[in-house]
């Protein structure tokens, strides 16, 4: 009696049509729970968040945010002692004409290195920010007040306003220079496989422009590089 109560059942058209409804609902169900990926895998890393592949030159902006608060560039990047400056300098040091001048990212990339640093070479306090671009090109600030006060270095730190491990744009606000003895400034260094570099042809040429105009102050015919 069940079987025959079954098969009239499944000739029921309506029983077959819920039978199959059934089916297809619960068979779509688990196709896509199956398809469906982790939330954490689908999260991208933050190197695959930097825009540029590992070996593309960058175009870069210029390490400070207004020309206006720059006074003056003291030493530009240099090879040797034949150059204005009269020594090797593999950098641009950027000088302020005020307190708590603001610096800014020159390219999109990843900050991977934040610290303060006592410099045994003028035996004073920085903070040092490593922005790096890609597999192939870093930038490297120094901010240095030019303090030998360790507690300066952690004000100087409260004026940075990024994070290591954190993916930032061009242009976005990097941090303020302390100013807190003569000489105050920001280093800036530029690298190629983790080797200094002359910076001037990867500047965007507004950016180049404003620089040499700031350089010029002190030094009217220099270049910004002698290799």
């Amino acid at each position: 009696m069940r079987g025959k109560t079954l098969e009239n059942l499944c000739r029921n058209p309506w029983i077959r049509f819920l039978i199959l409804f059934l089916f297809f609902l619960i068979f779509g169900m688990v196709g896509c729970h199956s398809d469906r990926k982790n939330p954490i895998e689908e999260k991208e890393s933050p190197d695959e968040e930097i825009a540029l592949p590992d070996t593309t030159p960058p175009t870069l902006l210029t390490p400070y945010q207004s020309q206006t608060q720059m006074a003056s560039i003291n030493e530009a990047y240099s090879e040797s002692r034949d150059c204005p400056w009269g020594f090797k300098h593999q950098g641009i040091d950027f000088f302020p004409n005020q307190d708590l001048a603001m610096f800014q990212t020159v390219s999109r990339g990843k900050i991977t290195r934040l610290e303060r640093f006592y410099n045994d070479v003028n035996k004073k306090w920085q903070v040092n920010v490593e922005l790096r671009i890609n597999d192939m090109y870093v930038v490297r600030y120094a901010f240095e007040s030019m303090s030998s006060n360790p507690a300066h270095a952690d004000t100087q730190m409260a004026h940075i306003f990024v994070q290591e491990g954190q993916i930032v744009s061009p242009g976005q606000d990097l941090g303020r220079l302390l100013v807190r003895g003569e000489y105050a400034h920001v280093d800036f260094g530029f690298f190629k496989n983790n080797v200094p570099i002359c910076p001037e042809p990867y500047f965007t040429p507004q950016a180049r422009d404003s620089i040499l105009v700031i350089l010029h102050r002190k030094y009217p015919e220099a270049s910004l590089c002698y290799e």
